[in-house]
């Protein structure tokens, strides 16, 4: 079984957080829509046992000879805010990246519950993901 530990050493080194992002109709600007993560490998073993224990999805991405098979294990939503917060307190490199998501998802939720799913977004809200957007890629330029 893989430990919380391990998968945050891993997911220090080989994984990506962020978010799936849509086009505002507009003016263009791109909004962060939902919470996603990755990890790209070329060993689909141990990929699979991030599946196992986090669900998720694992693709084949295919490269140009001579580099080996790559393999990248991705979640989205609730799955990823799930593996996220199960590894967050074992991280070094992208804690600040996951701290950033993990509002973000917070946010996202809190906005549901209040006015529903699938509601169009008002220009405050607009305003807070394009900040975020910001706050994440501040993260990923410290590290």
């Amino acid at each position: 079984m893989l430990s919380d530990v391990y998968a945050a050493g891993f997911f220090d080194g080989e994984g990506w957080v962020g978010t799936s992002t849509k086009r505002r109709k507009s003016d263009g600007a791109k909004y962060p829509k939902s919470l996603r993560t990755a990890i790209g490998q070329t060993n689909k073993a141990i990929l699979e046992l991030f599946r196992e224990k986090w669900d998720g999805n694992i693709s084949k991405i295919l490269r140009p000879l001579p580099a080996k098979t790559f393999y990248q294990w991705e979640c989205k939503g609730a799955t990823a805010e799930l593996f996220l917060q199960d590894i967050s307190p074992y991280l070094i490199l992208k804690r600040r990246e996951v701290d950033v998501v993990l509002l973000f998802r917070k946010r996202q939720l809190e906005r549901q519950k209040i006015k529903g799913r699938n509601t169009k977004l008002d220009k405050a809200e607009l305003i807070r993901r394009e900040n975020l957007i910001a706050d994440l890629t501040d993260a990923k330029a410290e590290r």
